[in-house]
């Protein structure tokens, strides 16, 4: 870049333009090149990331079920629950590392439950296996909510909302972060 530096002031003092526009037009060509080259690395940087870690440690109440079309909230009862109806991503279940999945733990209207899932940014989906605990005693919805989870199929994650899409797309379940 110096010796560049020297070459475009010697020749602006000399007068020749004509070599200093080519020298000018091929530097900004590397220039480009350059800069294809850092978006092409950059690309495949970001597609080696284990995009299961980006909810790992997180956890998220219900807020409701909102219906798409009309976006109508339903609140699940019981509404007076710190824990019902919350998520924590990336906890440990038996299942999960064998297959080399992420887990998470939730908590229904009355039991904890476990389940192991998969993730793709790209496309926002999600899939979830192994769902399962006790429904001993459920009250409220919280045979809903049993029904709901394994069926999820995709996700938005922005601002502090966690989206989690099923019965195509239609309806979603909104979850707000807490803190863990």
């Amino acid at each position: 870049m110096k010796t560049k530096s020297v070459l475009f002031v010697f020749l602006l003092l000399f007068g020749c333009k004509e070599k200093l526009i080519e020298i000018y037009e091929e530097s900004n060509v590397e220039n480009i090149i350059d800069e294809e080259n850092n978006y092409e690395n950059n690309i495949g940087e970001e597609s080696n990331v284990d995009n299961n870690h980006l909810l790992g440690g997180t956890k998220w109440k219900l807020a409701g079920i909102i219906d798409v079309e009309t976006e109508a909230l339903t609140v699940l009862e019981p509404k007076e629950c710190d824990n019902c109806y919350t998520i924590i991503f990336d906890n440990a279940v038996s299942d999960c590392n064998e297959d080399n999945l992420s887990s998470f733990s939730t908590y229904s209207s009355s039991n904890s439950l476990g389940a192991c899932y998969e993730i793709d940014y790209e496309e926002s989906s999600i899939n979830i296996f192994h769902f399962g605990g006790t429904k001993r005693g459920e009250i409220g919805d919280g045979n809903l909510w049993w029904y709901i989870i394994p069926i999820v199929q995709s996700f938005a994650l922005e601002n502090n909302q966690l989206r989690l899409y099923y019965n195509d797309n239609t309806n979603y379940l909104l979850f707000k972060q807490i803190q863990p």
